[in-house]
């Protein structure tokens, strides 16, 4: 990317969150979370030391700076840790991260700093220059690419929010306590994987490639705009949110039948699904019958067999 010279105007009225895992940062959390420490040490434990800032797109009580932190310490914690102790080995070994569903970039930053080459992506403007601001403001700006768009099969164009980072796309919950047609003032756009990452840099190393998928509901047309580069089995460790509830697919358009399936493709490309929370392997049957009766919000992890 461009090399970067001065944080944006966003920067200036977010201001900065800090994620200082130096020190003594095991008591510091104990302090602060006496009943929900346990779980955010066993997360963070593969990058303690790690010092990064972010931008703090966050807002609650005692300012965005520390409610932004705390959201990057409570979420996701089993997955989190599964990701970051990945993260830690792959990195070392110079590996490539893509970073699909952003937001204000956490993993990508974390894998930056050790060691990984990062590819952003989000469809939010938002968050693509809150991620460009944070590798600013770490140094980092070297080690990465942020792309402005999000991933798919093919060009698509959806309504999005002016100037926030929370991904809230294209089906956000707020939508319908919306009446001004003026809500989403922006348009998201997502581009076919195999324009904005040829094959053949994938292919010309042998780099172990890891990728994470967090967008709220999209996930089948950014699976199908990664099969190209799963059939050939380029990637090594896939991590993805799967949202079959809250709506978000009928909104969408999308049929779970056809998500279901599109796992079992990239099942037959020879790919372990594992169910994180519960450490369950899914076979083709009882993937099919997950998106048969699911209405929740899971993380899978496909591992390269």
């Amino acid at each position: 990317m461009p090399p970067l010279q001065t944080h944006s105007v966003q920067w200036q009225q977010w201001g900065p969150a800090v994620l200082d895992l130096s020190g003594d940062w095991r008591s510091r959390l104990a302090l602060r979370f006496p009943k929900r420490h346990e779980g955010m040490l066993e997360a963070m434990a593969p990058v303690a030391g790690m010092n990064l800032t972010f931008a703090a797109s966050r807002i609650g009580a005692g300012g965005r700076g520390p409610a932004t932190t705390r959201w990057l310490l409570t979420m996701e914690q089993r997955a989190k840790g599964k990701l970051l102790r990945t993260l830690a080995r792959a990195c070392a070994r110079g590996g490539r991260f893509l970073d699909i569903g952003s937001n204000i970039g956490f993993y990508g930053m974390v894998a930056a700093s050790l060691g990984c080459t990062v590819h952003f992506f989000d469809v939010q403007c938002a968050c693509a220059t809150a991620v460009a601001d944070a590798l600013l403001a770490n140094g980092l700006q070297r080690h990465a690419w942020v792309h402005p768009v999000g991933v798919s099969d093919q060009p698509r164009e959806f309504p999005a929010e002016e100037g926030y980072c929370n991904g809230r796309y294209p089906q956000s919950p707020f939508l319908e306590a919306r009446t001004a047609p003026s809500y989403y003032s922006s348009t998201g756009r997502a581009m076919p994987l195999v324009e904005l990452l040829p094959m053949k840099k994938l292919e010309a190393d042998d780099a172990p490639t890891i990728a994470k998928v967090d967008v709220e509901g999209n996930e089948l047309s950014v699976l199908r705009g990664l099969l190209p580069y799963l059939e050939r089995r380029l990637i090594v460790h896939l991590f993805i949110e799967v949202t079959t509830g809250h709506g978000f697919y009928a909104k969408l358009g999308v049929s779970k039948h056809d998500v279901a399936e599109t796992f079992v493709r990239v099942m037959g490309f020879g790919y372990a699904l594992t169910d994180i929370r519960s450490n369950a392997t899914h076979s083709v049957a009882t993937i099919r019958r997950f998106f048969g009766v699911s209405n929740t919000q899971v993380d899978f992890y496909l591992a390269r067999i």
